[in-house]
Formats: C-alpha cells, structure tokens, sequence
C-alpha cells in the first residue's frame, strides 16, 4: 500500500471527530429525553400545556407542612419539613374554560396513590395565593385570587428512596390556570463531617429558618464558602461581606449561638463552593 496523502489523513481524522461528536450529541439526547421524562411521569391533564421544567441536584427544600406566616420580611411556613435531594420542577398551563376542581383532582388522585397526604389546603385557608406566588415559589404567574388556590404535599410510600410532591393550582386574573409540581427524590448520602445543614450563600432565609427551628439551647458552627475563581485576598473580603450580610439578617437572638467561620476559596470538598454549612459546636 502506498503512503497516504496529507490530505487523505485529514478526512479520516475529520470523519473520526465527527463521529465523536455524534456520539456525545446522542448522550445529550438522551439526557434530555429522560429530564422531559421525569417531568411527564404523572399523567397529564387533557390540554395541559408544559411552561417551563427545572431540575436541580441536592437542592435544599422546604416542604411546606402548614400555612405561610410573616418572618421580618419574609414569609416562611409555619411549619415545614427541611429536605435535601434531587428536584424536578415542571410549570403547567389550562385554558381559561377549564374547571380548577377538575384539574386538581386529576391530579391529586394520582398523588395520593400509595401516598402519605403531609398537607393539604384549599381556598383562603392555604393564606396568601400572592405569597406563594412570588415568596414561597419564586413565580408571579402562579399568583391568583386566594380563594381559588389549592395546595397538597405528599410523601410517596412506594418508592423505596424517599420521594415527595408538592402541587400547587391557581386561576390567573387572566382566567388561565396554572399549576406547579415539584418532585423532591431525598439524598440517601450519609452526613459528612458532622454537616447538620447545607446550602447556597444566597440562600439566608433557608439559614434562618433552620437556626430558629433548632433553638433548643444548641450552638452552631457556621462555615462560609466563596469562589474559586479568584484570589485568596479577593475569596476572603467576599467571605467576610456574606458574614456580616447574614448576620444582619438573622438578627441578634440567632447571631448569639452562632460561631461564623470564613472558609474563603480554601475550603474541602465537602463544604463546597459558594456554600453555608451549619455544624453543631459542641
């Protein structure tokens, strides 16, 4: 066999990268059918028109186990249920001659199914649709008048990994209806390094309402992770600015039992980056 031509060898070369990057197109694909999977593993209302769909890993979650109630500034359930895992949130649209009853029964029936009901509400008693809307769930389109809101949170018993739901339904003051349902897989990871509670930096309010629910006499360690992708001087300055910032916004009966470590952009892998971990200080 002769010598092959420069340019031969550059077609082969090209046809092997293409193939390449067929390949990892088609795992792509695949990721992505089984996230639009997840999301569609209820059945569907009849005319249910899919808005938005979110997945986020170890995600900190509040299940909301009662009513909202105004905290400092906020509003935070009167109880909850505070959970770490994998979440899947899906964001549906009804037309406007569409029966809410309907539709949330639709989808109750298939919720409670082997499952244990948490919380339910309907109509006035779940509280403010507007604080749902915009505090509690981050999305003004599911704000509505209060009396027409409906909630449920259920704890599935048939998976053997603890698995949760939540829906939310709604009729707009355009007439549509909206309905959110978040599925929270829990994390079966043990705790490392004695971690009692972990999130974002950004995240003070989930902080605040862990540290007041805890208010048995403990103390806490907490530790505050900042990004990588700068200087060690620059890591630190940001470390110490969220420190003071979450300070202020716990206020003093909280800041009292804390003990705040900057842990800068030097922190393990198991606090993380950009993290707040709550340690108890024995």
């Amino acid at each position: 066999m002769g010598h092959m031509k420069e340019a031969d060898i550059i077609k082969i070369d090209l046809r092997k990268s293409f193939k390449k990057a067929l390949r990892l197109s088609s795992a792509v694909v695949l990721t992505c059918a089984s996230s639009v999977y997840a999301a569609e593993s209820f059945d569907q209302y009849q005319g249910a028109s899919l808005l938005k769909f979110d997945q986020s890993n170890q995600t900190d979650y509040s299940l909301p186990l009662a009513n909202l109630k105004k905290s400092a500034r906020a509003w935070i359930p009167i109880k909850s249920k505070r959970v770490q895992g994998d979440l899947s949130s899906s964001l549906y649209k009804f037309g406007r001659d569409e029966a809410l009853e309907n539709i949330y029964q639709f989808y109750r029936n298939q919720l409670i199914d082997n499952a244990n009901i948490l919380y339910e509400c309907q109509g006035r008693t779940c509280g403010s649709s507007n604080a749902w809307a915009n505090n509690f769930f981050n999305d003004y389109r599911l704000n509505g008048a209060d009396a027409n809101q409906s909630l449920l949170v259920v704890e599935n018993l048939s998976s053997s990994q603890k698995q949760y739901h939540l829906l939310y339904l709604n009729r707009r003051g355009a007439g549509d209806v909206v309905l959110r349902l978040d599925s929270l897989d829990e994390s079966q990871n043990e705790t490392k390094n004695d971690i009692l509670f972990q999130t974002g930096i950004n995240k003070k309010l989930a902080v605040k309402d862990y540290l007041a629910r805890s208010y048995d006499g403990s103390n806490f360690f907490i530790l505050v992770s900042t990004s990588k992708g700068q200087s060690q001087a620059s890591a630190y300055r940001e470390g110490e600015t969220e420190i003071e910032s979450l300070k202020r916004f716990l206020g003093a009966r909280l800041v009292e039992k804390v003990t705040f470590i900057n842990l800068g952009n030097k922190a393990l892998p198991d606090y993380g980056e950009n993290s707040i971990s709550i340690l108890l200080n024995q």
